[in-house]
């Protein structure tokens, strides 16, 4: 789950966004009880375009745990935001410490934390007892079917959403050819068929 140059992920980060549907975050339940953050588990986060993306529709206060294997990627996550924060009017306060910032404005009280971590160990571990979303963007077709298993378990006994992105043109290209090509084709078209996308 490495080997995503940041050049690659800023280039694709606005297509990611506009390709993406507010309405399906909107649907999210963004209730909790009494003044506590919303505490958000962002898996495989690269340089945070998924927190840039996320954090303002989902508003109010959110406390982010943002988790990657590549410390470069982690690196960049930290000016990618500052230059978002920036863009975007926010006011960003980092910690003396470097391993987490604050972003406040237009309704957004942010805690960012992020640490360098091997996602393919037991994900059940890294999901907390007061996680209320797990996340991630284009992570679903690198990982395992008992890795996402452990996932959906490890989320579900903390009654946590999760929200999956997974960028999809409508094109599927196989290469080499294989004999399951034309049932794994069938499959992608069902599926998002379902979802009502081409």
């Amino acid at each position: 789950m490495s080997g995503f140059s940041s050049a690659w992920l800023r280039l694709r980060e606005p297509l990611d966004r506009a390709s993406r549907s507010a309405a399906l975050v909107r649907d999210l339940d963004c209730s909790v009880g009494g003044d506590s953050p919303r505490q958000i588990l962002d898996l495989g986060c690269g340089t945070g375009a998924n927190l840039r993306y996320l954090a303002p529709l989902l508003g109010g206060s959110q406390q982010w745990l943002l988790l990657d294997r590549d410390p470069m990627l982690l690196g960049e996550l930290k000016k990618c935001t500052a230059e978002w924060a920036s863009a975007q009017r926010l006011t960003l306060i980092p910690s003396a410490s470097g391993e987490q910032m604050r972003v406040r404005g237009n309704g957004l009280h942010l805690g960012i934390q992020w640490r360098l971590q091997d996602l393919a160990e037991d994900p059940a571990d890294l999901v907390g007892t007061d996680c209320w979303l797990v996340t991630a963007s284009a992570l679903l077709d690198l990982v395992s079917e008992n890795w996402l298993t452990q996932l959906a378990t490890a989320c579900s006994d903390v009654d946590a959403a999760v929200l999956f992105t997974l960028t999809y043109d409508g094109c599927v290209r196989c290469s080499p050819a294989l004999d399951d090509d034309a049932l794994i084709l069938d499959l992608v078209v069902t599926l998002f068929g379902e979802f009502g996308m081409p």
